[in-house]
């Protein structure tokens, strides 16, 4: 049963685990409610007084109360409050002895699992039997309040004889009629008409009386002894008597005067309006509550290559727009409608009509009807791609400004070679993001290479000091000053070892930029990235710019340190022993921010752990207790309860363990060509078992001919079991799951997707933006108490972005849920 508040259920008990397994099963079947739990009787009349509930559960014998004493009180209060006994020895005798003292049901606790459907019941015969009381009333007050009625409403009401003579007419019709009710009773109804309205008059009187059917809304024009027109719409039906034959004619007669001139100013509006909107340079647009477009201005129009209404109006963004950008809109258009709350100024990203991407300043606000209920929403929005490009291009000039800064006052503090170009790319990472960069300087002597700094994301087995072959580097082309560009590491024919390792850690794309000075290359600047094609013609002049200054700052340090080695042997001596103490308390330095870090990163990590291990804890010791002192016959009942909640405990543990793993870089992803249509038929093969003895039905959907998927076979087979199994949990018997594969395309590159689709609770908005967090779990979760750790989509989030790709989610509630896995195609277009 579906209520707007939850129900309120009065456990009597003198076991709390009984009423705690009672409340379980009722949930477990989808009843929202709130209860307690009494087991004396001065505890019950107290509740029923304080705690008013819509149902009682009461057990038939307790050593200080009984069900009957209860069922007596109740009934004594409220006769019609539905009362259920639930016991374990009930008989067939005492069963009818129950229902004949005014129990509404009786349940077995051998088969507690009709308790659900016996709430529900009780709560419908009761609702029934308001709802004929409540008719019994309605109809002794109707017809006291039928005259009173026809002589205050506004609408008038008439009776004709079947020659359109007055048989009867309310007040407000004698008003509308502006003659005395002597002098229009027997009136023939054409008299104070047009002759064009009498004529009408008679065709519809004419044409009701052969066929029957009454006729509503008709418009009429009244004509009043002062020559004045109403405007009116009248509806004409039948009189019939008993034997059915038609006395005449009876209908409404509504004043519409008012309201034509009204359509008129509102129609004259609506047009001064829709030419104000189609005008505007703003996009202005309106939505029904499915997100669908029910009105466009020009400007919006436009904003998608449309002409008219009708190519946009019954279609949402995700029709019209690129999914990447759609999606959010669709985010943003079911929050204001869900909250009745405006989204005010949101500056989000759009596809201008060129193709290229822009800005626009958004506010939605709730459409609601007059009734107050949200129906849709109207938005506006503004273009401010120009301003979004003012203000990129100030920050890059700023951020430039910033590295360039850096390296003069690394080279004013007469800072080393190394640390010079630590600080330079500390900076230039921020400006132009990247995987990896390093500066390294040749040695003409030797012909070699030597790392001076590395600056990366995570853990690289490339270090400062670290000595290659200077032929790997091209030298050649990078001396007449071009920038050595590889799009695609796997399109080179053969890897110098540097390379090699790099690409074993992710790296996927490269560019090398000459250092010169002196007109001569005495360096370079190496970038690298984890995706295809990754720095832009933009990023590469920035980076052009900063390998200028670094090599000048480079040049400038190598002549102090030539200059340095000429001093006295004292003085060198000295000064290096103070850049070495300096060093070593930068590095101090350094270190005790990390522990400090560490600490606090530490110190959240035990507060969520401890709050999660808490639970299952706790429950095992409560469970532990009940074994030593609870009832014999429920141990079993209590084993089955601590194996659940051990078995919580050590998904809970493992799953800790490898977000543990995760964070460390301990769990590595080794990326190959991966038929995902072979690992979806694995899974089938080692889950169809659990999806069957779930009742669910699991139906398999490959796309032929799909490429192979860049991927960890084992990491992908981990995530895919966890959604099924998220899929399992929270589908009720008699559901289904879809496993499909397929191919898209999305900011131009190609995406081998996974697909689990479900008919299960579904996930609220609210929780989709959470889901992915460490140790969230939703509604879904805490409603149908499924046991889970809330690190399980963390895991699996984790584990495809170090794929490259990703799991999005779609759901609706009371619909199921849609999880896709997206990996990148091994092969390219």
């Amino acid at each position: 049963m579906e209520t707007n508040q939850p129900i309120r259920i009065l456990f009597v008990e003198d076991v709390p685990a009984d009423a705690e397994l009672a409340a379980r099963v009722i949930r477990k079947e989808g009843l929202a409610f709130t209860s307690t739990c009494v087991g004396t009787q001065d505890e019950f009349i107290a509740a029923l007084d304080e705690f008013r509930p819509d149902v009682i559960v009461s057990d038939y014998t307790m050593p200080q109360f009984d069900g009957m004493r209860a069922l007596k009180i109740s009934l004594e209060r409220d006769p019609a409050l539905p009362f259920i006994v639930l016991t374990g020895t009930l008989n067939e005798e005492t069963a009818v002895k129950c229902i004949k003292a005014g129990a509404t049901d009786y349940v077995i606790k051998d088969r507690i699992t009709r308790l659900p459907f016996a709430v529900k019941d009780a709560l419908a015969q009761r609702k029934t039997l308001q709802a004929k009381e409540a008719a019994e009333q309605a109809l002794r007050a109707s017809e006291q309040r039928f005259r009173s009625i026809l002589d205050n409403i506004e609408d008038g009401c008439y009776e004709v004889n079947t020659a359109g003579n007055f048989t009867f007419l309310n007040p407000a019709l004698v008003r509308m009629l502006g003659r005395p009710a002597n002098e229009l009773m027997g009136m023939n109804n054409r008299l104070y008409m047009t002759p064009e309205g009498g004529k009408a008059v008679f065709q519809t009187f004419n044409r009701v009386f052969r066929t029957g059917i009454p006729e509503q809304a008709l418009d009429w024009n009244l004509v009043r002894p002062d020559g004045t027109l109403r405007s009116v719409e009248v509806s004409v039906s039948l009189i019939k008597a008993a034997d059915g034959s038609i006395n005449g004619f009876r209908g409404t007669v509504h004043d519409i005067t008012e309201r034509k001139r009204e359509e008129e100013a509102l129609a004259q509006e609506r047009n001064l309006l829709r030419t104000l909107i189609d005008n505007l340079p703003d996009r202005i647009y309106a939505k029904d509550a499915e997100a669908r477009f029910t009105l466009n201005n020009t400007a919006h129009l436009r904003s998608f290559g449309a002409q008219t209404q009708e190519e946009a109006v019954g279609k949402t963004d995700l029709d019209i727009r690129p999914r990447y950008v759609a999606a959010r809109y669709a985010a943003d258009d079911q929050a204001v409608i869900q909250s009745g709350e405006p989204l005010l100024n949101r500056e989000e990203p759009t596809v201008l009509p060129t193709g290229e991407m822009g800005w626009l300043l958004t506010t939605k606000v709730p459409l609601r009807d007059p009734q107050g209920k949200v129906v849709g929403l109207v938005g506006i929005s503004h273009d401010i791609t120009k301003r979004v490009q003012a203000q990129e291009t100030l920050r890059q000039s700023a951020a430039r400004l910033e590295t360039m800064h850096a390296i003069d006052q690394a080279t004013l503090a007469m800072q080393p070679i190394a640390r010079i170009a630590e600080t330079a790319l500390r900076s230039f990472r921020r400006l132009v993001p990247c995987w990896q960069a390093s500066v390294m300087l040749f040695d003409a002597e030797a012909g070699e290479v030597t790392v001076v700094a590395v600056h990366a994301e995570g853990e690289t087995k490339l270090s400062a000091g670290a000595r290659f072959p200077a032929e790997a580097f091209r030298i050649a082309e990078l001396q007449q000053g071009r920038p050595h560009i590889v799009e695609d590491i796997r399109n080179l024919p053969q890897l110098p070892p540097a390379l090699q390792a790099l690409q074993a850690e992710g790296m996927r794309s490269f560019v090398n930029i000459p250092l010169f000075a002196e007109d001569r290359p005495i360096g370079v600047l190496n970038l690298g990235a984890d995706r295809v094609g990754a720095f832009s013609a933009e990023q590469l002049t920035i980076a052009r710019e900063v390998a200028d200054q670094l090599a000048i700052a480079i040049q400038q340090a190598r002549l102090r340190e030539q200059v340095q080695r000429r001093t006295a042997e004292l003085e060198q001596r000295v000064a290096e022993r103070t850049v070495e103490l300096s060093e070593t308390a930068a590095r101090l330095q350094t270190a005790n921010e990390k522990l400090k870090e560490l600490d606090q990163l530490k110190s959240q990590f035990v507060a969520n752990v401890s709050h999660e291990l808490r639970t299952p804890l706790t429950n095992i010791k409560v469970y532990l207790h009940l074994l030593e002192r609870g009832k014999p016959e429920k141990h079993a009942q209590y084993m089955t309860t601590l194996h659940s909640e051990t078995n919580h405990l050590e998904h809970l543990i493992e799953d800790l363990l490898d977000i543990s793993r995760l964070d460390q870089g301990k769990i590595r992803i080794r990326l190959a060509a991966v038929d995902v249509n072979r690992v979806m038929a694995m899974l089938v093969d080692a889950r169809a078992l659990l999806v069957k003895q779930a009742g669910l039905t699991l139906e398999v959907l490959p796309q032929p001919e799909l490429p192979p998927a860049l991927a960890d076979a084992d990491r992908l087979m981990q995530v895919l079991i966890n959604l099924i199994a998220n899929a399992v949990n929270y589908t009720p018997t008699g559901g289904s799951l879809v496993l499909s594969s397929g191919l898209q395309r999305s900011d131009g590159q190609t995406w081998v997707t996974l697909t689990v689709r479900d008919t299960g609770l579904g996930i609220t908005p609210e929780d989709q933006a959470h889901i992915f967090e460490r140790f969230y779990r939703g509604e879904a979760a805490r409603q149908s108490a499924t046991p889970g750790t809330g690190l399980g989509l963390a895991i699996c989030q984790e584990i495809m972005q170090r794929h490259g790709g990703q799991i999005t989610v779609e759901s609706q509630v009371g619909q199921g849920s849609t999880f896709t896995v997206w990996l990148p195609a091994a092969t390219h277009e």
